[in-house]
């Protein structure tokens, strides 16, 4: 009614926007591009100013919202309303969802990173046609650590094991690698590939290595020896991505054939298989205790799973090219998507909605509590952010609509 008397009617506005936000409908931007002209229509509103703090601080943003709320304070508005407002979002500033720091630029880009557990280490490869150069990186200091040569041709992939010792680069001359990360050496050169690797990933229990290939087949090397154990075959086409499934048991890949696959880790048995797709899936991750899955597809949609029954749960257009890195947080509650273009995006999956958009790019990686994600940035820069995938997300309150129309009068 509100909306209809008086179009374009303040409260009203962000009510419908806030809710179409959390239906899904929309992104965190749109709803930014609707409290701007919000406030450039009520200049000297504090409603309006304190309705972009609230967005702000939806959005994890809660520096920014603690701003606006002091300038809030200023104006003549509800003091208990802006006082418990400060209150809350000051209280979460640690939390605040931005960029913690850029370093470690790379001329020709970045054409894969990985990141460890603690966040201290990070793994990279140089964006280059005629040779794959991983280096190691300091994140703390920002620092090159190690520089590795050896692929001949650009790295696609790269896999740490989980103690920081060795590392695994997949490249497209057909070859995997293993790494001594405290000598720089090469261990083993792993090249029973009939073309190029897409994905490389350890074990769950760190002896064995999964590589991915574009000629349809996975194979399993032994981490220490740098024989081949097992062949996993089935794909009709390039293999993309991998990510773990049961602990110990399982994992699952997808590829150019347009399906997405569970295999048994010791035997090699393809244990089920999903087909209903329209597009190839191009990004695979796993929540931290394995009970979902996401995958990302060419056409820039993502699918929810329940690992367990390899049952759909949710699906939504995420961007508008082919996604290229997806990184899942705590029991699957939230998840960043990635694309090549520029855009990193947060989803509280429950409400299937974009929370928040960062200005990185593909590739990316996170740490094991979700806490800080690394991707690739403008100029080939190496971009850490805190995504805090952990973090409960601030709802902002609705706000009570108030119209008076000529005939009320």
């Amino acid at each position: 009614r509100a909306a209809h008397i008086e179009p374009g009617h303040l409260e009203t506005t962000y009510n419908y926007t806030l809710h179409y936000w959390r239906e899904g409908l929309t992104t965190d931007i749109t709803v930014l591009r609707m409290v701007k002209k919000l406030r450039k229509k009520h200049p000297n509103s504090w409603k309006a100013l304190f309705m972009h703090a609230q967005v702000e601080a939806e959005r994890g943003d809660y520096q920014q919202a603690l701003a606006m709320l002091e300038e809030c304070a200023k104006r003549d508005g509800p003091e208990h309303e802006t006082e418990a407002a400060i209150a809350e979002v000051r209280g979460r500033l640690p939390q605040s969802r931005l960029l913690v720091k850029a370093f470690g630029r790379h001329e020709a880009g970045i054409s894969a990173l990985c990141l460890s557990g603690d966040a201290h280490l990070a793994l990279t490869g140089d964006r280059a046609a005629d040779r794959g150069v991983l280096r190691a990186w300091n994140v703390q200091t920002g620092e090159s650590t190690l520089t590795c040569e050896g692929h001949e041709a650009e790295i696609g992939s790269l896999a740490l094991t989980a103690d920081g010792l060795n590392a695994a680069s997949g490249s497209s001359d057909c070859t995997a690698r293993i790494w001594d990360l405290a000598k720089g050496n090469c261990l083993h050169v792993l090249d029973a590939h009939g073309g190029g690797v897409t994905q490389v990933m350890f074990t769950d229990d760190g002896r064995g290595l999964l590589t991915a290939c574009e000629d349809g087949t996975i194979r399993l090397w032994d981490r220490k020896e740098g024989k081949l154990l097992t062949s996993y075959q089935g794909h009709a086409g390039a293999v993309h991505t991998l990510c773990p499934g049961v602990p110990g048991h399982s994992f699952f890949s997808a590829g150019q054939d347009r399906t997405l696959r569970q295999w048994e880790v010791r035997n090699g048995r393809c244990l089920r298989v999903e087909a209903d797709y329209k597009s190839p899936l191009t990004a695979l991750a796993a929540s931290d205790h394995r009970r979902y899955i996401l995958a990302g597809s060419e056409d820039g949609y993502i699918e929810l799973y329940d690992a367990l029954e390899l049952k759909r749960m949710g699906r939504r257009r995420a961007h508008s090219e082919r996604i290229s890195a997806l990184c899942m947080g705590m029991r699957g509650r939230q998840a960043l998507s990635a694309v090549p273009g520029g855009k990193i995006r947060l989803w509280e999956l429950a409400a299937n909605r974009c929370i928040r958009t960062f200005r990185g790019m593909a590739p990316l990686a996170m740490d094991g509590d979700g806490a800080l994600a690394l991707s690739a940035g403008p100029g080939g820069q190496l971009l850490l952010w805190n995504v805090g995938l952990a973090n409960e997300v601030l709802h902002a309150p609705m706000m009570l609509c108030q119209s008076h129309s000529i005939e009320d009068a």
